[in-house]
């Protein structure tokens, strides 16, 4: 028998510690190699659900030295406006767009920068099957046309839009979108995608306004899109919130795509949603949700702000707050 002695292997080393971040309770940080750029990396961490705060980290130099990414504000708050906060986890494509999921409470956000984190757009995802007619205790079976499944709102600065009237693009993903209503669960015809938002002012005495666009289709007849504020209805010895729509967009400004995951894409110039004294640019609390209606949302236009048509809630999905600065 022969044998041969070979090289005896280097002793393992490790190289020096880079910290790229303390913070938060949990503790669960990831690694992430952007595939476009070997020198770009990315770590994130989560704060805790009681924060509602998480954080990425980004290095330039292959992992020698870590910093923020531009979109993220130290140690004050998260770096972007979706909720989250219990779990984090980062992923970048193979064209360097970096992408981010937060735990919450209720489900997870998601949101994407293609700018290598200096802003974000956010998106809310909603579970399958819940879009329901429920009436009298009864809940019919779940209507995927409206069916929530994604909301996300970006800034728009391209047509139909421009630089200078941006129009803020607002998306809703469907689990099977069509425009036909489903009887057999609910007899209304009228079939509504509405994502609301409210706008806080330091002027406005109602200390703001609640604006909204919807999409809406009659008995399965084109799409129309429409974009409004906030009515009210008296029933009984109070007063129920409507959604008449104001103006009417054009066709350029109000698409879709039908089908499995299908999607509703609204373009609002921000002419249309404007409010005096607002606070910051942010858009708080916007809340995406279906509905169905006997007649069409504003067949009953608002006289001083009485007014709109009432209608069955049928799928609402958590609430945000989108920032077009992504700060």
């Amino acid at each position: 028998m022969v044998s041969f002695a070979g090289p005896k292997p280097a002793t393992l080393t490790f190289g020096h510690p880079i910290i790229s971040g303390i913070g938060g309770v949990g503790f669960e940080q990831g690694l992430r190699v952007d595939p476009s750029n070997p020198n770009r990396l990315y770590t994130s961490v989560p704060g805790s659900l009681s924060s509602d705060t998480s954080w990425i980290w980004h290095s330039l130099d292959g992992g020698k030295t870590f910093k923020w990414v531009v979109g993220a504000t130290a140690l004050e708050g998260k770096v972007t406006t979706c909720f989250g906060g219990g779990d984090t986890e980062t992923g970048v494509d193979s064209a360097g767009h970096l992408y981010f999921a937060d735990l919450t409470l209720a489900n997870f956000s998601t949101s994407r920068s293609d700018d290598h984190g200096a802003t974000f757009t956010c998106t809310v995802s909603d579970p399958n099957g819940d879009g329901k007619y429920e009436v009298n205790g009864l809940s019919s079976a779940n209507m995927p046309q409206l069916d929530i499944t994604n909301s996300s709102v970006s800034l728009l600065t391209k047509a139909p839009c421009s630089t200078g009237a941006p129009c803020y693009q607002v998306v809703m993903k469907l689990n099977n979108l069509s425009f036909a209503p489903t009887t057999a669960q609910d007899p209304d015809l009228d079939l509504v995608w509405l994502t609301q938002w409210f706008v806080p002012s330091t002027t406005d005495p109602n200390g703001g306004k609640n604006f909204f666009v919807y999409a809406e289709s009659f008995n399965g007849a084109p799409l129309q899109c429409f974009a409004g504020e906030n009515a009210e209805q008296l029933v009984g010895g109070g007063v129920t919130l409507t959604y008449p729509g104001a103006t009417q967009l054009p066709a350029a400004n109000c698409r879709s795509v039908t089908g499995h995951n299908g999607t509703i894409t609204i373009d609002v110039p921000l002419s249309n949603v404007n409010e005096p004294g607002a606070i910051d640019n942010r858009l708080h609390e916007v809340t995406p949700s279906t509905m169905t209606l006997q007649q069409p949302a504003n067949t009953v236009p608002p006289v001083f702000g009485i007014g709109g048509s009432l209608f069955n809630l049928i799928d609402v999905a958590e609430g945000y707050t989108f920032n077009p600065g992504g700060r």
